[in-house]
C-alpha cells in the first residue's frame, strides 16, 4: 500500500513528458486546455524531439479550431521554421492556406503556391488547387477557363443546371433599365422597381414643367436630378442583379458537399 502511494506521484510526474494528458483533454472536448498542455509540452521537452514536433503542430491546429486565426498562423510558421523537414509540413501549409484566405480574399494563395512548389505530387497539393478553383468560381460565378478535370466538369454542369449567369443577367437588367424600374424585375425586386419608376416619373415631370415655364435655373436643377436618378436606376439594376446571381451561386455551392474542397479538421 505504501509502495503504491509512493509510485503514484512518480507516475503522474512521468506523464508530464508524454502526450496522453493533452490527447485526453482533446477527446473530452476541452480544446483550450488541450492547447495549453501541448504548449507546455513544447516548452519542456527536448528541442528536436518528436514530441515537441507533435506538440507545436497540435497547438497550432487547436488555435485554428478555437477561432484564433492570427495565432494559428503564427504557430504554424514557428512549427515550419523549427521542423522544416517534418512530414506534417504539407498539412500545415494546407491549413495555413485556409486560415489566410478566411482573413483576406485570395490571402491563402502564397501558401498554396509554396505547397505546389515543395510537394507537387502530394494529395493536398491537388486539393489546394481545387480549393483555388472553387473559391474563384464562388467569387466570379464562372469556372476558370484553365481548370480541367472531372470535378471541374461536374461543377460546370451544376452551374449550368442552376441557370445562374451573373454577367449575362446583369447586362440584361441594365438594358431593361432604360425603362425605369424594369431592370429590377429581372430578380423580382418589385419594391425597388416601383420606387425607381416613381422617382424618375416625378423628377421627369418636374423637369418638363420647369421647361414649359421657362424657369431655366430650376430646369437645370431638376434635369440634373432626373438624370442622376435615371442613371442610378440603371446601374442599381445591374449591380443588384449581379449580387443576386452571385449569392445564388454561393448558396448553391455551399450545399454541394460532394464537390467542396476538403476542410481541415482536428
Amino acid at each position: 500500500m505504501t509502495l503504491g502511494l509512493l509510485l503514484t506521484p512518480l507516475a503522474a510526474e512521468a506523464d508530464l513528458g508524454t502526450s496522453s494528458f493533452a490527447r485526453s483533454l482533446e477527446q473530452e472536448g476541452d480544446y483550450a486546455a488541450a492547447r495549453l498542455e501541448w504548449k507546455r509540452l513544447a516548452h519542456n521537452v527536448a528541442p528536436n524531439s518528436p514530441l515537441r514536433e507533435e506538440a507545436l503542430f497540435r497547438s497550432a491546429v487547436l488555435a485554428a479550431h478555437l477561432d484564433m486565426p492570427a495565432q494559428a498562423l503564427q504557430d504554424f510558421e514557428r512549427f515550419g521554421s523549427l521542423f522544416g523537414g517534418s512530414t506534417r509540413i504539407p498539412d500545415a501549409l494546407y491549413r495555413m492556406m485556409w486560415l489566410a484566405d478566411a482573413q483576406q480574399t485570395n490571402g491563402g494563395k502564397p501558401f498554396a503556391d509554396r505547397l505546389a512548389q515543395l510537394y507537387p505530387r502530394h494529395p493536398l497539393t491537388a486539393e489546394a488547387a481545387w480549393y483555388g478553383i472553387w473559391q474563384q468560381t464562388a467569387r466570379t460565378g464562372n469556372v476558370p477557363p484553365s481548370a480541367k478535370g472531372p470535378k471541374t466538369s461536374t461543377l460546370q454542369k451544376r452551374l449550368a443546371e442552376l441557370g445562374a449567369s451573373p454577367t449575362g443577367k446583369s447586362i440584361l437588367a441594365a438594358v431593361l433599365g432604360i425603362i425605369p424600374g424594369a431592370g429590377h424585375l429581372v430578380v423580382g425586386d418589385w419594391r425597388t422597381a416601383l420606387m425607381s419608376l416613381l422617382m424618375c416619373s416625378l423628377m421627369g415631370a418636374a423637369f418638363y414643367s420647369c421647361l414649359r415655364l421657362k424657369a431655366w435655373g430650376l430646369s437645370a436643377f431638376f434635369g440634373f436630378v432626373f438624370l442622376t436618378v435615371y442613371i442610378g436606376s440603371i446601374t442599381s439594376a445591374y449591380s443588384s442583379t449581379l449580387r443576386h446571381e452571385h449569392e445564388k451561386i454561393r448558396t448553391a455551392m455551399a450545399g454541394w458537399a460532394d464537390l467542396a474542397p476538403q476542410r481541415p479538421n482536428l
